[in-house]
């Protein structure tokens, strides 16, 4: 059976969790025996828009389109380019796939299903965040404010500076020069919804055609999975009324020891930066403690990124620890007592939790969006009310105190799924898409593309 997968980005050019998700999943099935390529977006911006350049990276065929946000010429654009189009039909003709598997919108935006129902090929579709229905991806609005739902007088203000761009206003946006573009989007990005003025009919009847095609893409997927409880239910609030799958992300189980490190409480962040990460407020939390009584190891954070975070974090308690590959995660969260996972918005089921329980290490987390799914409160793991500093230093302060205890959640924890039953998962979906027999995945396609 041939697959080919489409997440927004891939590794090594992004390093977050749907393109570990996308990486996992790819070795997975090949090693099923299934021929996988990738189809990603290229947003370094190199070469010409949409443009299209192959690698073989872990014996597959990964196809780049190089693609930038900037490259849109309107906000339809965004979730209806017919020139991506053009490029997923070029990689289609040459992987000729069995399915395809569109791990996010972003970038893609509809072009998959309309190419899925031209060619006759089953679409499978997986739930990640909130980009189905959130412009902005996260449900998280300028200025950190957590949107319970996808309201259309708040999107509109939200969204303001990009549903007022037409195509005029686009193509002017294009020529300016690049530090400008960028002060002017940093403005944009900062104004919280309640200071913009709301635009027009024009940028409404756009914001409500975007959500009318994100819908109807799911509704007419052949299969839609969502890691998280969570996810799933957001997608049915927001007018998916069609069954969805709960399927677990997978993750290496990779032996660590049984090593623990030497008190006092160590506890390791890991992952991307970004502010909706609530890295600053534990850091924040940090300042809270009596010195020397936790220590911090930042993992995907270099020394002078942390400068740039938060200067009054440079303490020897705090140590940035540099960046690393998604390879390294759980080997690195073995050397620490406790994974912090501080987020302000609301995640589906990142794959930093999970790495945690692969390596054996309790979870402190946010009690926010899929993250109570994975954590048992007080018996292996814990959590405490997202964006609050003052709680989580609590919690650390109490942990700090109880070495017995953090050592009895490290031993509670359940193994999370593994790459070959996640794979094997999706291998069954896809077999039930193609009305295939499983597990036959090495035969030819019976009926490609053309």
């Amino acid at each position: 059976m041939r697959v080919l997968l489409l997440p927004h980005r891939y590794p090594p050019v992004g390093r977050g969790g749907v393109e570990t998700w996308a990486r996992n999943l790819a070795n997975g099935l090949r090693k099923l025996g299934m021929h996988v390529s990738i189809a990603t977006r290229d947003d370094r911006g190199v070469g010409m828009p949409f443009a299209i350049h192959e690698d073989r990276i872990d014996e597959m065929s990964v196809f780049w389109i190089n693609h930038r946000h900037g490259d849109a010429r309107s906000y339809r654009d965004t979730w209806a380019d017919p020139r991506m189009g053009a490029a997923l039909r070029s990689i289609i003709r040459t992987v000729r796939p069995d399915v395809l598997h569109l791990a996010h919108p972003d970038g893609f935006g509809i072009e998959p299903l309309r190419i899925a129902r031209d060619l006759g090929v089953p679409l499978v579709v997986t739930l990640h965040d909130a980009k189905w229905w959130c412009g902005r991806g996260q449900l998280v609005a300028p200025g950190g404010t957590i949107c319970e739902t996808a309201n259309e007088e708040r999107c509109l203000r939200c969204l303001e500076g990009q549903l007022s761009r037409g195509p005029l206003r686009a193509g002017l946006a294009r020529v300016l020069p690049t530090s400008l573009r960028l002060r002017i989007a940093s403005r944009e990005d900062d104004a919280p919804p309640e200071s913009r003025r709301t635009p027009g009919p024009a940028a409404r009847r756009r914001w409500r055609a975007r959500q009318a095609a994100m819908r109807t893409l799911l509704q007419g997927a052949d299969a839609v999975l969502s890691p998280s409880v969570f996810l799933a239910d957001k997608a049915i609030a927001h007018g998916c009324d069609r069954p969805i799958t709960i399927l677990s992300n997978g993750v290496e189980l990779i032996t660590t020891g049984d090593e623990w490190p030497e008190w006092p409480l160590k506890i390791g962040w890991f992952g991307v930066p970004s502010p909706t990460k609530g890295l600053h407020i534990l850091l924040q939390a940090m300042r809270l403690l009596k010195p020397g009584s936790v220590t911090l190891e930042l993992h995907g954070v270099t020394p002078d990124e942390l400068v740039t975070l938060d200067p009054t974090a440079i303490s020897p308690g705090v140590r940035a620890m540099g960046r690393y590959l998604s390879s390294e995660a759980t080997a690195r969260m073995a050397s620490v007592h406790v994974v912090v996972v501080p987020s302000i918005w609301p995640e589906n089921q990142p794959m930093v939790a999970l790495e945690a329980q692969a390596a054996r290490r309790p979870l402190l987390a946010s009690r926010i969006g899929g993250l109570p799914e994975l954590i048992r409160d007080g018996k292996d793991g814990w959590l405490v009310p997202a964006g609050e500093a003052q709680a989580l230093a609590d919690q650390l302060e109490t942990l700090a105190a109880q070495p017995n205890a953090v050592r009895a959640a490290a031993e509670a924890i359940r193994s999370p799924t593994n790459v070959e039953r996640f794979s094997r998962a999706h291998a069954t979906h896809y077999a039930r898409v193609t009305e295939s027999v499983f597990p036959a995945f090495d035969r030819e396609s019976t009926s490609p593309p053309q």
